[in-house]
């Protein structure tokens, strides 16, 4: 018997309809905003379980993308210590919508410290192969696409971008937001926000490792830099 057709991801404001599981045959169904409140909590288990809640949401970006020309999703690590965790997350969650962020689906969260995976989908101009947010442009650029802005203007935009992920991270004594090529940190109150190369961006995405960790990232960047990535 042949196997029918998933049917394509189609956007309206906060729900995307689509299996997000690994199963390419999987039901589709509705998926509504990711919401902090209503998660799903965990112990933290080690980076296989963090491996596997990225796998997901990644498996679930590719098929968004495949069927639905007008969005650039993304998945948006965040990881934070100290302060008020639960208030830092959504903040970071409003941050990513207020870069022109739909945030569609999240991870479990893993508490012992706190490490939520989201997916978030970001909005292309309509005819113009454009994307209208900082991230947006951040995400394309982590995907080695062109677009018609020049690198200067994705310079000042993302900086801008990096500034607004950082404000969201508050009173954290230690915390990561990771979307696209930003990334924003709070190494021991100390903040740290750069744009990645695509080597740096893969590394990081495939190491979920350091995303518990932010100054063994910034270590693992800056090797990467003096390299030459």
């Amino acid at each position: 018997m042949a196997k029918s057709t998933p049917p394509q991801a189609t956007h309206e404001p906060g729900t995307y309809a689509g299996a997000l599981a690994g199963d390419p045959d999987a039901p589709a169904g509705p998926v509504t905003r990711a919401d902090p409140a209503t998660a799903e909590r965990a112990p933290y288990r080690g980076t296989p379980a963090a491996r596997r809640q990225l796998a997901g949401l990644a498996f679930a970006a590719r098929r968004l993308a495949r069927g639905d020309a007008g969005a650039a999703p993304a998945v948006a690590v965040v990881y934070v210590a100290g302060g008020d965790e639960e208030l830092t997350l959504r903040r970071v969650h409003q941050a990513l919508r207020e870069l022109g962020g739909d945030v569609v689906r999240g991870s479990v969260i893993f508490t012992g410290s706190l490490w939520q995976a989201v997916l978030t989908v970001f909005k292309r101009q309509a005819g113009a192969g454009r994307v209208e947010s900082a991230v947006g442009l951040a995400v394309s650029a982590g995907e080695n696409k062109l677009y018609f802005e020049t690198q200067a203007a994705i310079t000042k935009t993302n900086a801008e971008a990096i500034a607004t992920l950082l404000d969201s991270l508050g009173d954290a004594t230690i915390g990561l937001v990771f979307v696209g090529n930003l990334l924003a940190m709070k190494i021991d109150g100390t903040t740290v926000g750069m744009e990645l190369t695509p080597r740096q961006a893969a590394y990081l995405r495939d190491n979920p490792a350091l995303h518990r960790d932010p100054a063994a990232a910034l270590e693992a960047m800056e090797r990467i830099r003096v390299q030459g990535a």
